[in-house]
């Protein structure tokens, strides 16, 4: 790229989102633009992404800078036939590991990773010692259908009721609320039967 096309696209404004819990997704920016969380970045379309991390990490705040932090990425944008806003994932990416993503390398520019002005950046940022795990690789089974049994917390509450001998008011309860699909947050103990 010479000089001339790169003086004739200047630096774009990216509006990158961050969060260490839940990352924001399409459905919140339909609802308009999230009011937290943003950090601002301006790069160049040639600006890798390994460069754009380096960037919004000397933008963050001292305690969510760390360098052996996983960063995963997601592109929110709006469809312009459907009116609304979709996401694409880009992957995870790590300051201290090379080549981190399975789907994009980090020396990738921003147009390579399809990242174009007026687009968002959604950021997860993972700290190390978070406490989350690394989900077990898929099974060679496939997963059931949708509906075929109920969450694994519910179905222990269900064939604990239906061990005990004596069903009581509160079991029922526990039981509709089960059946309409309410969250079920008191701990159950079963009743001790003489």
């Amino acid at each position: 790229m010479d000089s001339d096309s790169k003086n004739l696209h200047g630096p774009r404004l990216i509006r990158t989102f961050v969060r260490t819990s839940q990352p924001y997704d399409a459905y919140s920016f339909d609802k308009g633009v999230p009011l937290r969380d943003e950090y601002d970045i301006l790069a160049t379309r040639d600006t890798s992404i390994r460069e754009l991390l380096l960037l919004l990490q000397k933008s963050l705040p001292d305690n969510l800078r760390n360098p052996r932090a996983i960063y995963s990425l997601r592109s929110i944008y709006v469809d312009m036939k459907a009116m609304y806003h979709k996401e694409r994932d880009l992957g995870r990416f790590s300051l201290i590991t090379k080549n981190y993503s399975d789907k994009f390398d980090d020396a990738d520019n921003l147009d390579d990773a399809r990242i174009y002005p007026g687009d968002y950046l959604s950021i997860h940022l993972q700290l190390p010692g978070q406490g989350q795990r690394r989900h077990p690789p898929p099974s060679s089974n496939p997963p059931p259908s949708a509906g075929s049994y109920p969450p694994q917390s519910a179905y222990v509450v269900i064939s604990a009721l239906h061990q005990s001998n004596a069903t009581t008011d509160a079991n029922r309860q526990t039981m509709a609320g089960l059946a309409e699909g309410s969250t079920f947050t008191r701990n159950f103990q079963p009743e001790q039967t003489l």
